[in-house]
C-alpha cells in the first residue's frame, strides 16, 4: 500500500523521527544488534600489531642512523689521521732531500753549477792584487772593482726579504696546522663520546646477563670440584698400585705371589708371565657372546630410530590434519558471515521498500484546508 503525507503521524507510521523511543533505546542498548558484523577484538589486535610494527621500524631506523653516524665520524677521523701521516711523510722527504740529497753534495756539481762563473774571482780585485805581476795591466776604462761586493749586498738584502716572506708563510702554515689539529681533536672527542655511549649500552646488556653467568659459573665450579675429586681418587689408586708394584719382589715368579694384593682377579705384571691355555680358551669362548650383545644393541638402536621416525611422521600427519580442520572451520565461518551479511542486506532492502512513502500530495490533502477552526 502506498503511503502519502496524510498518513504521517498515524500510530502505525515507522519513520525514524516518529519511532517509539522505548523501542529505539532497547535496540541501542543491545550490544549484539549494535555491533553485528564487526569483530572488535580482531580490529584491536590488528591495531596493536600495526603499532608494534611501526615501533619496530622506528627503532630499526634509529639504530641504522646511529650506526651510519658513528661510521661517518670514524671515517672522518681516519681521513684526518691519513692526512696527518701523509703530511709528516712529505715533511721528512723534503728534509731528506734538503740535508742528504742536495745538489751541492754531488761530485759533478762543479760541472753542473749554473752559477759557477759568478763565484769565480775577477781578473783583479784591487790595485794591490798579489795575483798580478809587474807586466800585468793594472787599470782599465770603465772598470768596477766593487761590483762583486755590491752584488753580494744586493743578494743579502734579497735573501733577507725572502726569509721574511718564508717566515710569514710558515706562520700562516702553523696557524692552518693548529686549526686542522683542533678539528682533528674535536672529531676524536666526538668519536670518543660515541664510543662511551656504545660502551655504556654494552655494559647494560652485560649486566642483564650476569645472573645467567653466575649460574653457569656455579655449575662449572661444581663440575670442576667433582672432576677434582675423581682425579684425586684416581691418583690415590694409582699411587697405591705404584707402591705395591715398587715394593714387590720383582724376581719372584711364584704363582701365589702373581695375584694382586687387593684384588684377586688382577695379575701382577712383574710376576705374571702370560695366560694359561684355559684362560685363553675362556676369553675366546666369550667373544661370540660379546658379538651377539653388540648386534642386539645395534638392532635395538635401529628399532628405536624407526619407532622415533614413525612417531615424527604420525605427529606431522596429525598436525596436517588439524591444520586442514582449522582451515575448513575458518572457511565455514567466513561463509556463514557472508551469508549473514547477505541476509541482513536483503532484509534491509525489503524494509526500505516497505517504508517507501510517496511525497506526492493526494486530493484528500487539499480538501482538508478550511475544515478546522485552527
Amino acid at each position: 500500500m502506498e503511503r502519502t503525507l496524510m498518513d504521517v503521524g498515524e500510530p502505525h507510521f515507522t519513520r525514524t523521527k516518529r519511532v517509539d523511543g522505548t523501542a529505539r533505546l532497547a535496540r541501542v542498548l543491545d550490544a549484539k544488534t549494535r555491533t553485528i558484523g564487526v569483530d572488535k577484538a580482531a580490529l584491536e589486535q590488528q591495531i596493536a600489531h600495526k603499532n608494534d610494527r611501526d615501533a619496530a621500524d622506528a627503532e630499526r631506523n634509529m639504530l641504522y642512523d646511529q650506526a651510519s653516524l658513528e661510521l661517518d665520524q670514524k671515517l672522518q677521523h681516519l681521513e684526518a689521521e691519513r692526512r696527518a701521516v701523509n703530511k709528516d711523510i712529505m715533511e721528512d722527504l723534503k728534509l731528506n732531500w734538503a740535508t742528504i740529497q742536495a745538489k751541492e753534495n754531488r761530485l759533478e756539481w762543479d760541472l753542473n753549477n749554473p752559477d759557477g762563473l759568478k763565484h769565480d774571482l775577477p781578473a783583479r780585485v784591487s790595485d794591490e792584487d798579489p795575483r798580478l805581476g809587474p807586466s800585468s795591466m793594472q787599470m782599465f776604462s770603465g772598470e768596477d772593482v766593487t761590483a762583486g761586493e755590491r752584488k753580494k749586498l744586493q743578494m743579502a738584502q734579497q735573501c733577507a726579504w725572502l726569509e721574511q716572506q718564508a717566515a710569514e708563510k710558515e706562520a700562516r702554515k702553523q696557524a692552518d696546522d693548529k686549526l686542522e689539529a683542533a678539528y682533528v681533536n674535536l672529531t676524536a672527542a666526538q668519536v670518543e663520546h660515541m664510543k662511551r655511549v656504545a660502551d655504556s649500552q654494552l655494559q647494560a646488556r652485560k649486566e642483564n646477563t650476569m645472573h645467567t653467568l653466575h649460574i653457569n659459573k656455579a655449575i662449572i665450579a661444581q663440575k670442576t670440584e667433582m672432576q677434582g675429586k675423581e682425579k684425586e681418587e684416581t691418583e690415590k689408586a694409582n699411587q697405591t698400585d705404584q707402591f705395591n708394584t715398587y715394593n714387590s719382589q720383582l724376581l719372584n715368579e711364584c704363582p701365589s705371589t702373581a695375584l694382586h694384593a687387593t684384588n684377586p682377579n688382577r695379575r701382577r705384571m712383574d710376576h705374571y708371565k702370560g695366560m694359561v691355555p684355559e684362560e685363553k680358551k675362556v676369553v675366546v669362548n666369550f667373544w661370540p657372546t660379546q658379538r651377539a650383545e653388540r648386534e642386539a644393541k645395534k638392532d635395538a638402536e635401529k628399532q628405536e630410530e624407526i619407532a622415533f621416525a614413525q612417531y615424527q611422521k604420525a605427529v606431522r600427519k596429525e598436525l596436517g590434519r588439524q591444520m586442514s580442520e582449522i582451515d575448513t572451520f575458518r572457511a565455514e565461518q567466513r561463509k556463514a558471515v557472508q551469508q549473514t551479511l547477505l541476509k541482513q542486506r536483503t532484509e534491509k532492502a525489503e524494509r526500505e521498500r516497505s517504508n517507501n512513502v510517496s511525497l506526492v500530495p493526494s486530493q484528500k490533502f487539499f480538501e482538508q484546508f478550511g475544515t478546522s477552526h485552527r
